[in-house]
């Protein structure tokens, strides 16, 4: 899932998380000033090669 915090919230847009499933949330950053879908595909590369290791 992909959240954009640039957008406006309202409070029903928020959900309450258990302990179990906050340890599953990661934030990737990505610098504006550049391509973000190079970035996030390097990334999940970077982790299936660490995980084929």
């Amino acid at each position: 899932m992909i959240i954009n915090t640039l957008a406006e919230h309202d409070k029903d847009d928020y959900v309450q998380l258990t302990a179990a499933e906050r340890i599953h949330v990661q934030m990737i950053p990505i610098l504006a000033s550049h391509d973000g879908v190079r970035q996030v595909t390097a990334l999940l590369r970077s982790r299936l090669r660490r995980a084929a290791h």
